[in-house]
């Protein structure tokens, strides 16, 4: 049996739903056991735990499920707790062997791995990512002061021993010449905040 890809899984888990996928899933015990453990409780840090949730939820964006040679960032620790006023994090939510878990950061990722990202907003109101392109490769809207997963799975390119990327929070979008003029400055001050993060990857 020819079965859907992880990435058309997922997007389905996201809300993204594809007749010929959802129809598959429906009769493929392997599939629906794959898409019941996303569902899965993720262990998430007390710090982002205690920080307010948006109260509406955007729609998938249609980029969900697709996947981008990325670069990433990790969580950016603060000590005295998250506040609306503290500055930006990221969470980096990895899918490792067909598990999904919060990445610790070291453990590397294989071609058939993938990652999903929660931010937490700080004062911005908006988010691009960028790959080492330097390429836009999602936009998305956010609330200030409250954390959002992103409805966006990003997989990994063969060949390739790291993928880096960079999220980088404003206020509003910001056009292509100032997004990537902060990514090259690694920009962190009240109107831009650009977070950093390299994915290690084993294998081809």
């Amino acid at each position: 049996m020819s079965h859907p890809s992880f990435i058309d899984l997922d997007a389905l888990h996201l809300g993204d739903v594809q007749p010929q996928v959802a129809g598959h899933v429906a009769d493929c015990s392997e599939c629906r056991a794959y898409v019941g453990r996303l569902s899965a409780p993720v262990e998430v840090p007390a710090w982002l735990a205690r920080v307010r949730r948006p109260r509406w939820h955007l729609p998938l964006a249609a980029v969900a499920g697709l996947a981008v040679a990325a670069s990433l960032a990790v969580v950016v620790a603060l000590p005295s707790g998250v506040r609306a006023k503290s500055p930006p994090a990221v969470l980096v939510h990895a899918r490792i062997d067909d598990r999904w878990t919060v990445w610790d950061g070291t453990t590397p990722f294989h071609r058939d791995d993938a990652v999903r990202f929660e931010v937490f907003a700080g004062p911005h109101r908006h988010v691009s990512i960028v790959d080492d392109g330097p390429r836009r490769v999602f936009d998305h809207r956010l609330v200030a002061g409250t954390r959002e997963e992103l409805p966006l799975v990003v997989g990994f390119s063969p060949n390739r021993t790291a993928e880096p990327v960079w999220l980088v929070l404003s206020e509003a979008p910001l056009d292509d010449a100032t997004l990537f003029d902060a990514v090259a400055r690694n920009r962190r001050d009240e109107m831009i905040w650009t977070v950093a993060i390299t994915l290690p990857k084993e294998g081809p």
